[in-house]
């Protein structure tokens, strides 16, 4: 048959691991070759594709339409999970080829066989032709994975994945494949020593002559002049916007906004605010609306004089066209500061995931009530998150916000995570396809693994978010609270410093909360009693830090102030009934008494298992306490990792039961004799 030109859609496949087996056992290595070859060739067909030809390992076919291709990878990997022999990662792509006789040649066979190599086990890859032409198919949900540069392909492609519920969305750092790299010519060498000087020079430059500044940027609330007064939404929206937009460059660290949005309608002058929040640059501004019109002017100021570096006024904006003034404001602080960006960074930057400046306040009226983490609050959350979403379901910050709030749910123990997952990856999915930036989802993602117990997927997720977004404290807090559990104190020291900086007026009381969890399990519990009552000073009513008084207290053994701050704790909920349990108890036989009727009283009211486990620890009564965290352990709590490090559980640490519950949540077992 002579050769012929034909639109395709040509698809790669190939067995992960095959080489190392080959080396190992070559009769398996063969029976996996045949194995493949009879899952895919039917499927193949069926989907009205061309087996073309094998390729050691790997496979390559073609499609006369897109979707063939795309079902047919959806079904082949589908059948590999079932068969549990091996796994596949796949690369498609579309593009004109030349058929001749048996074989297939062209641009796109070669860009194709590329992506393929991009993928990692249970992977469906594709290029942006690809997504373009499925993006409207409701059966079909994709993901950009960014831009690569390929050997011997001109430009930079765009790769997607596939991100169906079951597939595999591989991070970029695990993404290897054949990437072109500059080639270094020989002549090369005779500047090394050049080079050497130069980079010895920049390093005593740069130690011994002052090191360089990081740059650091505080975002306050924009003022409102409206003659109304009644714009202050809009205000706090467009900062809190530029703010998101700002905090995800590696160049720039942004002081958290519940600092900087604490001078709101103070008169401190902004020296002042840089030196408490120790930035070097702020950014100030106000807003005017008149109808459907806004005047919005900025100002970028140098903390450290005063001066102003730049200043602009818009004049009769649309409201509508309020994004574009954030977008605007963004990019020429970067501009003026001389921030440099990634390709990455100006992806992201473009991505800006904004929103109205309304649905924004409704958002970060949802995010206050969630991190109070009480039942009510999260209550309020999911209404102000769900207002939002009917108003823009684009909104991937909300999306990913609900995600959180069914983490928490779990958490708190108001829902069981069996019960809880799928909501939190339906909503993790939705905000990852609307933005793949948005480093609020991989930290979905990581509190996600936390309650599987996935401890692997947790860092990587939370590095993820970090990486996209470094001036994120919530992120730097819980990733600081996990490493500890898991070992890693240095990195955990790192993230609860980081976290702290980005706070520094103290706006935030569960960053101080969480920080005193990692002191109590150092064993540094009067530094711990001493942050926590400065932050019940400044938040009396903030349920995280009485939580934690509860157990500093009774770490430093002032049973009276423990059994006062639990009374504080009921009051407050409006929970008589344990209070009298509480008070009885006390008057009964002590502190350990009341913590062990208040144990019994939560039996009868079937209150979760792990409080039950926490408080006949701190009633010092073992059999009891091994009982309720194995029922907790049953019911897959997600407090169950803290037995690892609690100080109330010491006492437990000497019996056997003791690490063989923490072999079951797959954390190491204590050295402790």
């Amino acid at each position: 048959m002579s050769s012929y030109r034909q639109l395709a859609a040509i698809m790669f496949t190939d067995i992960v691991g095959y080489t190392a087996l080959m080396g190992k056992d070559e009769q398996k290595a063969f029976e996996l070759l045949v194995k493949n070859r009879q899952i895919q060739k039917p499927i193949i067909e069926e989907h009205n594709g061309r087996w073309i030809k094998e390729l050691g390992d790997g496979v390559m076919s073609s499609f006369n339409t897109v979707s063939d291709a795309v079902n047919a990878a959806i079904k082949i990997q589908e059948a590999c999970n079932v068969a549990k022999d091996f796994q596949l990662s796949i690369g498609i792509h579309q593009g004109e080829i030349i058929f001749d006789n048996n074989d297939i040649y062209g641009d796109a066979v070669n860009i194709a066989s590329r992506i393929q190599t991009l993928g990692v086990p249970g992977s469906v890859l594709f290029s942006k032709k690809i997504a373009d032409e499925i993006k409207n198919k409701a059966e079909f949900h994709t993901i950009s994975l960014g831009s690569f540069d390929f050997k011997n392909v001109d430009e930079p492609m765009e790769v997607f994945a596939l991100a169906n519920p079951g597939f595999i969305v591989p991070k970029r750092r695990q993404m290897k494949g054949k990437q072109s790299q500059s080639k270094k010519k020989p002549r090369f060498l005779i500047w090394i020593p050049v080079i050497l000087v130069l980079a010895v020079s920049v390093y005593v430059i740069t130690n011994f002559f002052g090191k360089k500044e990081v740059k650091s940027i505080a975002i306050l609330a924009f003022e409102d002049l409206s003659p109304t007064h009644d714009q202050e939404y809009l205000g706090d929206g467009i900062a809190a916007n530029v703010h998101g937009l700002l905090s995800h460059l590696k160049e720039l660290k942004v002081s958290g906004l519940t600092s900087s949005f604490s001078y709101k309608g103070t008169k401190t002058n902004l020296l002042t605010i840089g030196r408490e929040l120790k930035v070097r640059f702020i950014v100030e501004g106000n807003l005017q609306r008149i109808g459907d019109y806004l005047n919005v002017n900025t100002a970028l100021i140098n903390a450290k004089d005063g001066i102003e570096i730049w200043s602009e006024s818009f004049k009769k904006i649309d409201i509508n066209d309020i994004l574009l003034i954030q977008d605007k404001i963004a990019e020429r602080i970067v501009e003026e500061i001389n921030v440099k960006l990634s390709k990455r960074e100006k992806e992201m930057l473009v991505s800006s995931n904004a929103t109205t400046s309304l649905n924004y306040d409704y958002y970060m009226r949802g995010q206050k009530n969630l991190y109070k983490l009480t039942t009510s609050g999260i209550d309020s959350a999911l209404y102000y998150f769900q207002l939002v979403l009917q108003r823009d379901r684009k909104f991937a910050k909300a999306h990913a916000a609900i995600a959180d709030l069914w983490v928490i749910k779990t958490q708190q123990g108001l829902i069981t995570y069996p019960e809880s997952k799928k909501f939190i990856e339906e909503s993790a999915r939705n905000a990852q396809e609307l933005d793949p930036f948005l480093a609020e989802v991989n930290y979905s993602l990581g509190l996600s693994a936390w309650l599987a117990w996935d401890w692997k997927s947790l860092i990587d997720e939370f590095n993820e978010a970090i990486e996209k977004a470094p001036s994120f404290p919530l992120a730097h807090i819980y990733l600081s609270n996990f490493q500890y559990i898991l070992g890693h104190r240095e990195e955990s020291d790192f993230h609860s410093r980081k976290a702290l900086e980005l706070d520094p007026q103290n706006q935030n009381p569960l960053f101080r909360a969480l920080y005193s969890m990692n002191l109590m399990y150092a064993g540094k519990h009067q530094t711990a009693v001493q942050i926590l009552e400065n932050n019940l000073k400044n938040f009396p009513e903030d349920e995280q830090t009485i939580t934690m008084l509860k157990t500093a207290y009774h770490l430093v053994h002032r049973y009276d102030d423990a059994f006062a701050i639990w009374k504080k704790s009921f009051s407050l909920k409006g929970d008589n009934a344990a209070d009298s349990v509480l008070t009885n108890g006390y008057h009964e036989g002590g502190y350990s008494k009341a913590l062990q009727r208040l144990a019994e009283f939560y039996i009868t009211k079937l209150k979760r298992s792990w409080s039950i486990a926490t408080l006949y620890a701190r009633a010092g009564i073992k059999e009891k306490t091994f009982e309720w965290l194995n029922r907790a352990l049953e019911t897959h709590d997600a407090n169950m990792p803290y037995l690892k490090v609690d100080p109330i559980f010491e006492f437990l640490k000497n019996d056997p039961r003791y690490n063989e519950l923490l072999k079951k949540i797959n954390l190491p077992s204590d050295k402790h004799k």
